[in-house]
């Protein structure tokens, strides 16, 4: 694929994998929640205008330590971070920025028996949220959609925009093919 000059030296925003079933929160620089999807309004009993400290019975002290460092840039948080949930169960928080004033964070439960989980969990291992879908594909940053290997199963109209690429290109590439050569180089050393 050709690359367009507008991708050139820009980094893609991947905002979050498994959009439809994993726990998604919009973060402002006051750690307050701006935006919580279905899935994780069911999980953790919280909508937007909360507070970070109330997400902490269920993330637990060392998550939310860990989080509140990531959003101060003491810590990386693009990498998904393993931790224990109070109750005994595990999880695993990711964050990324959208901007220079928000950040996304994916909460996911690690796979565990059903029965394990607090009941307040369940409905989200199979939530499926068209809400959600629609959200991402209104929003003003690129945002695409990753099948499980790895590859573009589908682009937001800003992502198609962003890119110079028709929606159709996109379908089935590999993120890496789009961006930088020097990039690309970096990421498979």
């Amino acid at each position: 694929m050709n690359r367009p000059e507008s991708v050139a030296g820009a980094p893609l925003l991947l905002p979050f994998l498994d959009l439809l079933s994993d726990a998604v929160l919009v973060l402002d620089a006051q750690a307050r929640l701006q935006f919580v999807n279905p899935a994780a309004q069911r999980l953790l009993g919280c909508g937007a205008g909360a507070r970070l400290d109330q997400l902490q019975p269920m993330l637990g002290d060392r998550a939310l330590h860990w989080l509140r460092g990531a959003l101060a840039g003491r810590a990386g948080g693009d990498q998904e971070q393993p931790f224990t949930r109070p109750d005994g169960g595990r999880l695993s928080l990711a964050l990324r920025p959208i901007d220079a004033r928000q950040w996304a964070l994916r909460l996911r439960l690690e796979a565990a028996p059903e029965d394990d989980l607090p009941a307040a969990a369940r409905p989200m291992l199979h939530a499926a949220s068209s809400d959600l879908l629609r959200l991402v594909w209104d929003a003003p940053f690129p945002a695409v959609l990753l099948g499980p290997d790895g590859r573009l199963l589908d682009a937001n109209p800003a992502f198609v925009e962003f890119s110079g690429f028709a929606r159709a290109e996109l379908i089935g590439v590999d993120p890496i093919d789009l961006q930088p050569e020097e990039d690309r180089a970096a990421a498979r050393a």
